[in-house]
């Protein structure tokens, strides 16, 4: 991709954010398609460059996807490399996967005996609630 095309699809997605109202804040956010709430969530990242945005998806099964989806928007919006963006949006795996998949929360204890999460590099944490229902959280 060269770089004008890049800064038109940024620019082209940043005027979809603001025409659709995805611009602002919003207590509940219903209805979309699994892309567009990608989309959504990836609006309010890149509107809270130093903050993190939690996204809870219904079940464990959708996390991979929106993982992906949410990587694409963030990555177009702020324009950032490959590296970069593996590390702004990461998955927190739910707790009741099998535990030899190889996946492990990403969470960082710094030896005070609480865990907290990775700072500032992730803007995205998508987690699976197992409750049907997704959730945004600023």
């Amino acid at each position: 991709m060269t770089t004008s095309t890049s800064l038109n699809l940024r620019a082209l997605l940043k005027d979809a954010l603001v025409r659709s109202g995805m611009d602002g804040p919003s207590r509940a956010v219903a209805g979309l398609t699994p892309s567009a709430m990608a989309f959504y969530v990836a609006g309010a990242a890149h509107a809270l460059p130093r903050g993190v945005v939690l996204y809870v998806v219904p079940g464990a099964g959708e996390v991979d996807e929106t993982v992906e989806n949410c990587r694409f928007f963030l990555g177009a919006l702020d324009g950032l490399s490959p590296a970069a963006i593996e590390r702004a949006v990461l998955p927190f795996p739910s707790h009741e996967i099998d535990p030899y998949r190889g996946l492990a929360p990403h969470v960082v204890d710094r030896g005070d005996g609480e865990s907290h999460l990775p700072q500032p590099a992730g803007h995205v944490g998508a987690h699976a609630a197992e409750s049907g229902q997704d959730q945004v959280h600023r």
